[in-house]
């Protein structure tokens, strides 16, 4: 996956050259008239420039995590953390990187330095933008293992061996490091939109919203056995001004003006319109689609379990189990909460263009069976009838569906904004009644029905009472913000992996086909199965006046629900909630203490 980012090239750090590195042939397209010393980077501002450029691999990209947790069938023949057989070095998203923190340390140290033709407001952006990176390193870092050593200034080398071993600082000093750098960030920071600031930096609000984010993280149980009102104070008052800043900015949930349409899908094709929601993002080239974030390693064809797709609530808002959603397993997508059409494509759902030889079949329809010609016991689920939907380009005509996309990767988005809002206000009574309108928002925007109460199917006690209030926004994080990287961290951030052990091992809902009535349903004798399927995608691009597809395709189809992994259960070990330091680092360092819970660590990554 190639990434190319609006304006703003991702040169190999030109660092390496400093230090003696020689990876990279070409770093700049600047002329090469000998060693690069300080001086000349320094003076030059396409240089001092790419510097603060290269911090920008630090943001996440897609990783398709999502089998790290429930939302993939992929899960636990891929994760050992899942099934309890993880070892020192294999924690997800674990990040110990003091090469990266040396280089920011390095502009920071030289910023006085520069005497490239910048401006004093050039300067003062870039760093904010060195500022912000320095703290989201650490932030990568402290969220997987807790304290870890705060480093500020660039090490020599040469120095003394035992004066560059440095302890860990505890988790507490690590938070409030990351706060102040972010603050520092805040201060230098333009908002987007700023003469000569290019899009897809970092700015002033997606600063103060990742703040928020942090600051939620020190707050939240992974961190506070028990609950620190001034933590959540701390972290309320930092998502309502990330909030304000937003709002003041033009900053909003995306909507579109299609009827009917789909704000969650739509917002990947209009990107333009959909910026007002993008608040820290990885922009794509958006004229040259040979490239994109959801290909085969995103969320692409991911097969979904059962489990993640019954999370979703009906058109009316209401749980599939609540008294009155109308709710039919048979035709389980039926009148569903419209983000569930944005992110789930089941079989027979309509899911853009394909090839069919040079023809192009429209309103393909997505097939996959897992029994042929009516076998029986051959349910395997590999053969899913469940995948993602979510940043696929169905526009696109193509065999592979997944290649070829130039979509945004949301790193924050507007109504994640909105969510952490939601939960620090229910931590604090005084402001648990600010819950309610802010979810609400979120249901209206996807175009939940309001129902009689205008409560859009959020039970009664939302706003009111904590856990009900609590239990209504994990459920609206993991509905809006499914496969964008969010689950697992937030399964852990709330200390809530019982959810996943309790579930055994996730369902697979897999399609059995039925041959002989396919083939008489289509009046032909065609015994090869792709080609076979493929007269029924033709068949049905322009289905017969009145044809009801969903009965059609019932009459050769059945689902059989079945352990993804009968062999293999979700076993997420209460050590798991935090990783641990490499072995190889601890042997580098003697004054790095391991983590309870692994090699018999003594370092506590609690708060309190």
């Amino acid at each position: 996956m190639k990434k190319i980012l609006v304006k703003i090239k991702v040169w190999c750090l030109f660092i390496a050259i400093l230090f003696g590195a020689t990876s990279c042939d070409k770093v700049f397209d600047v002329e090469r008239t000998g060693a690069l010393t300080s001086d000349k980077l320094w003076s030059n501002a396409t240089l001092v420039t790419s510097y603060v450029n290269g911090f920008y691999s630090i943001l996440p990209t897609c990783s398709g995590n999502s089998h790290w947790s429930d939302e993939s069938t992929w899960s636990l023949d891929r994760t050992s953390l899942l099934v309890g057989t993880m070892d020192n070095n294999d924690y997800p998203g674990e990040v110990w990187d003091y090469g990266t923190v040396r280089n920011i340390n390095n502009f920071i140290a030289n910023i006085d330095k520069i005497t490239a033709p910048l401006t004093t407001t050039q300067i003062k952006y870039l760093a904010g933008q060195a500022h912000f990176f320095r703290a989201y390193q650490y932030y990568k870092m402290v969220r997987v293992l807790g304290g870890v050593p705060i480093v500020t200034e660039v090490q020599d080398p040469t120095a003394d061996i035992t004066t560059l071993q440095v302890k860990r600082n505890t988790t507490l000093e690590c938070f409030n490091f990351i706060v102040d750098e972010l603050n520092t960030a805040i201060a230098d920071l333009p908002n987007r939109g700023a003469t000569g600031y290019e899009a897809g930096r970092i700015t002033k609000e997606g600063a103060m919203a990742i703040k928020s984010e942090v600051l939620l993280l020190k707050a939240s149980p992974l961190f506070c056995s028990t609950p620190d009102a001034t933590f959540w104070q701390d972290a309320y008052d930092a998502a309502k001004a990330a909030k304000a800043e937003l709002d003041a900015n033009g900053y909003g949930l995306y909507e579109n003006d299609k009827q009917p349409g789909n704000s969650l899908e739509d917002m990947y094709y209009e990107k333009d319109k959909a910026m007002k929601e993008m608040v820290v993002y990885i922009p794509y080239a958006k004229d040259i689609k040979n490239s994109g974030t959801f290909d085969g390693s995103g969320t692409g064809y991911r097969e979904l379990t059962w489990n993640i797709v019954q999370s979703f609530p009906m058109a009316n808002g209401k749980n599939i189990e609540d008294p009155g959603s109308g709710y039919d397993e048979k035709y389980f997508w039926r009148n569903r909460d419209p983000r569930f059409y944005a992110t789930v494509v089941w079989n027979g759902a309509i899911f853009g263009q394909s090839m069919d030889g040079e023809a192009v079949i429209k309103n393909r329809r997505h097939f996959m069976y897992a029994e042929l010609a009516g076998e029986i016991g051959w349910h395997y689920w590999n053969a899913y009838g469940i995948v993602a939907r979510k940043g696929i380009d169905t526009t696109l005509v193509k065999r592979t569906r997944g290649a070829n996309q130039a979509f945004d990767w949301p790193i924050i988005r507007y109504a994640e904004v909105l969510l952490d809002l939601a939960e620090c206000a229910n931590e604090l009574p005084a402001h648990r009644d600010e819950a309610l309108p802010l979810i609400k928002q979120i249901r209206q925007r996807s175009r939940v029905l309001p129902g009689d109460n205008n409560r859009y199917g959020l039970a009664t006690g939302v706003g009111v009472d904590r856990d009900v209030t609590f239990k209504a926004i994990v459920k609206e994080r993991q509905v809006e913000l499914m496969l964008e990287d969010k689950r697992f961290w937030d399964l852990r951030r709330w200390r809530m992996f019982n959810v996943l052990n309790e579930m055994g091992t996730p369902l697979a809902y897999g399609p059995v086909l039925d041959k002989p009535a396919l083939q008489a349903a289509l009046g032909t004798t065609e015994d090869n199965v792709p080609a076979l399927i493929s007269k029924l995608q033709s068949y049905l691009s322009e289905p017969p006046a009145g044809l009801n597809v969903d009965d059609f395709i019932y009459k050769f189809t059945s689902f059989s629900k079945e352990p993804a992994y009968p062999a293999l259960k979700f076993n997420i070990k209460d050590n798991y909630y935090f990783g641990s330091i490499s072995r190889d680092e601890i042997k580098k360092n003697s004054y790095l203490l391991q983590n309870k819970g692994w090699d018999n660590g003594t370092f506590d990554p609690m708060i309190k």
